[in-house]
């Protein structure tokens, strides 16, 4: 039973760190993601999160059925005790959503009052990825790791290569993507999580 819980916990994770690995390298090699491959991956990711709430809320049911007292805790017994445990499941899916929409508009409307393109459209949807994934208050860590990490790198390319790195778009894909996969492998961690609670 308990193997059960772990893969139902650690499938969505592993297969989320995959769809960033691939996007990272897709990015790194070909110089960009092609839109109706991102938008495959980001059903994939969101789809993978569903099944997995769908799963733990069925696993949970079936957890109180089985036990004496679990059984006066299931719905029509007079107790919303389920249905708030449900709600708890399936809340982070819908704060992740809502985080990726934020991020998608305000890329959408940097994108339409710029005068220069800063961003492409894979940029856009690839923050609404990393935004679902990481979540509430991953997301802070998100924005604040990805710019260090994109500065640390452009300073040392700049020192490298010996000029100014003048560009027409920002690059902050493989940025943001290196910055999810951190965030996702560090969650796992009781360091990172008293860190950021």
């Amino acid at each position: 039973m308990d193997i059960i819980v772990r893969i139902i916990f650690l499938i969505p994770l592993v297969i989320s760190v995959i769809v960033c690995l691939v996007l990272f390298r897709i990015e790194l090699l070909k110089g960009g993601i092609k839109f109706e491959f991102l938008r495959k991956m980001i059903f994939l990711v969101i789809g993978i999160s569903v099944l997995e709430a769908i799963g733990r809320i069925i696993l949970f049911y079936w957890q109180l059925k089985k036990s004496p007292i679990g059984i006066y805790l299931l719905p029509g017994k007079g107790t919303a005790y389920f249905v708030d445990k449900i709600f708890s499941m399936a809340l982070p899916i819908f704060i992740g959503v809502l985080i990726g929409i934020i991020l998608l508009s305000i890329v959408a409307l940097i994108r339409r009052y710029s005068k220069r393109p800063l961003f492409s459209e894979a940029d856009q949807w690839v923050l609404f990825l990393a935004g679902f994934l990481v979540g509430f208050p991953g997301v802070f860590i998100l924005i604040l790791g990805s710019m260090v990490v994109m500065v640390i790198v452009l300073i040392f390319s700049s020192l490298i290569k010996k000029e100014k790195l003048v560009q027409q778009r920002l690059l902050i894909t493989p940025y943001i993507l290196f910055v999810t996969i951190m965030i996702l492998i560090l969650e796992n961690f009781s360091f990172y999580q008293s860190f950021i609670n």
